[in-house]
């Protein structure tokens, strides 16, 4: 196998492309080229190309949750987003919906080849390498690295599912950093909110110019049947700017969208997988906690049993649940180490990643306001010169 060109620092480089729309009616869906150069030694080949749909992508990213309990995995976009998308994109036309699905499938794909443990997972190996038959298979199948965690009698089950959260400084640390990000994930939605105001202004301003335009070269046309053609021409030329002053307005918004809206967008749905994997975590916690005080009621239960066969069951029920309960503090202590060192590292993309929004909004925002100087310059020009 020879070597690839692959970005710096990357070991996958991922495109998804040419979707096709598979059924019809009630039963259609789309299916999408998923496109992988790897350098990871684990592929057997470097470059490769499958085909999946919107719940191939599903599927994997649920596998991803279970067998990486201690990971922040990266959201995909909503099975359902006809509706959602215009807060996304301005518009929810077939066309929009499936090139916007695309983009965040990849980023979605982009991320987690990123992260040094899940880019190993078997089910994205499985994912990316499973020609379609084997792979429908595959999906059936449990997920061959994730067993639970800790299993516990129904009584205690319920205990720890209608349980209240205890005011200690561990739960206190886990509910604050939840809170933190349902503020997060409200102040994305606003500024969202705001953008899709901005993008919307500049699609209805484009189709104003667009009228303005029509109208200035309809008075020109009329003007043109005149002895003094002049003014005609310039007004017709005048029109015809202004037409194209709305191209600009739109391939503006669209800019926009795919750079800074859709950002926002993902970001929104990291705020949901990391309170998703908070929440995770304290089950697990109260879990092990049940079994904490379960195991010590085991114990004073044998110290109080008479000797002979009842000695012997409560010995070894106490032995059962010490097992249980130190596994559920090793479990536990470990994936919560993990989280943290997954936000530290959530913290830091994201700072960046919405410096690069904010630096990416106001170069779109120069580029614009340099075409359109230049637009009118041109217009001027003419005027001037008529």
């Amino acid at each position: 196998m020879g070597d690839i060109d692959l970005p710096p620092g990357c070991v996958f480089d991922f495109s998804v492309t040419d979707p096709e729309k598979k059924g019809s009616g009630a039963f259609s869906y789309w299916v999408y080229h998923v496109h992988t150069k790897t350098s990871l030694p684990s592929f057997k080949q470097r470059k490769l190309i499958t085909v999946k749909r919107y719940s191939s992508f599903a599927w994997l990213r649920e596998q991803l949750v279970l067998e990486y309990p201690g990971c922040i995995i990266p959201p995909i976009p909503e099975k359902d987003i006809a509706g959602t998308l215009e807060k996304v994109t301005g518009s929810s036309g077939p066309s929009n919906l499936v090139a916007y699905r695309m983009r965040a499938l990849r980023k979605f794909l982009v991320r987690v080849g990123a992260h040094t443990k899940l880019q190993n997972s078997d089910v994205l190996h499985d994912f990316l390498q499973l020609g379609d038959d084997e792979f429908q298979k595959r999906m059936k199948q449990p997920n061959r690295k994730h067993n639970d965690i800790v299993v516990l009698p129904p009584t205690m089950k319920m205990q720890v599912l209608i349980g209240s959260i205890p005011e200690t400084p561990e739960y206190t640390k886990w509910e604050d950093t939840i809170a933190y990000f349902d503020r997060f994930e409200t102040l994305l939605g606003e500024m969202r909110g705001k953008l899709n105001k901005v993008m919307h202004c500049r699609a209805n301003s484009g189709k104003t110019f667009t009228e303005f335009g029509t109208a200035f070269m309809a008075v020109g046309e009329v003007e043109g049947d005149k002895a003094d053609q002049k003014v005609g021409k310039m007004m017709k030329a005048f029109g015809d700017l202004n037409t194209k002053q709305s191209t600009l307005l739109e391939e503006q918004a669209n800019n926009e969208c795919v750079h800074v809206a859709e950002s926002l967008t993902y970001y929104k749905g990291m705020c949901h997988s990391i309170k998703d994997a908070i929440r995770r975590l304290i089950k697990l916690q109260m879990t092990r906690d049940a079994l904490k005080e379960a195991s010590a009621a085991a114990n004073t239960k044998r110290d109080q049993a008479p000797e002979g066969e009842a000695k012997q069951k409560a010995t070894e029920k106490a032995q059962q649940l010490e097992t249980e309960m130190t596994n559920a503090v090793k479990v536990a202590t470990e994936i919560s180490e993990a989280l943290t060192e997954e936000l530290t590292r959530f913290h830091h993309e994201k700072a960046y990643d919405l410096k690069i929004v904010l630096k990416t909004f106001v170069e779109l925002t120069k580029d614009y306001a340099g075409k359109t100087c230049s637009s009118w310059d041109r217009t001027m020009s003419i005027l001037t010169g008529g």
